[in-house]
């Protein structure tokens, strides 16, 4: 989703930008997809026409709960297995793809299309980090804990879609 962008990394961070970004992902997702976040990765695959995985690895760094990776054909959310907040993790990533953050595409344009080794991940995670940046964290959050609110309060409903819209509306 596009968003405005000031400062770099400063794109896709306004509540604005988080809505439009949970509304444009249901709008494309089925009933029984809006029901289960693997579901709405597949929605997101389908809405980006790029596919996008979930893969676990238990070789992730130390203080790494999980990141994306833009390749060159596909994207990748890569989590831990077992983490306690594995949903969390993974709604969060997604949510830096679909608002357009460049974390994920800056890394891969620096190391190309492989994994990344433990050093290189830990020298990423303490560099210099601006103003951008937190923004696209703290949007990233907020994109997580909506998106995994709204899978809460769907998950009994006949179409999950319409029960989401109608909250958004009387918010």
């Amino acid at each position: 989703m596009a968003g405005s962008r000031g400062r770099r990394g400063a794109r896709g961070c306004s509540p604005s930008d988080v809505d439009a970004a949970l509304n444009g992902l249901l709008a494309v997702s089925s009933a029984d997809e809006a029901r289960t976040l693997p579901g709405l990765v597949a929605a997101a695959a389908r809405m980006r026409e790029r596919p996008l995985s979930i893969e676990f690895d238990e070789d992730l760094p130390a203080g790494v709960f999980g990141w994306w990776l833009a390749k060159a054909d596909d994207d990748v959310i890569v989590v831990p297995p077992g983490l306690p907040s594995q949903a969390h993790t993974i709604a969060h990533e997604l949510g830096h793809v679909l608002l357009g953050h460049r974390g994920g595409s800056d890394l891969t344009e620096l190391l190309g299309s492989d994994r990344p080794s433990a050093e290189v991940v830990n020298f990423m995670l303490c560099r210099e980090s601006d103003q951008g940046a937190v923004a696209e964290e703290a949007a990233a959050e907020m994109f997580a804990r909506r998106l995994l609110s709204r899978l809460r309060r769907t998950q009994r409903v006949a179409d999950p879609r319409s029960a989401i819209l109608l909250s958004d509306f009387l918010r």
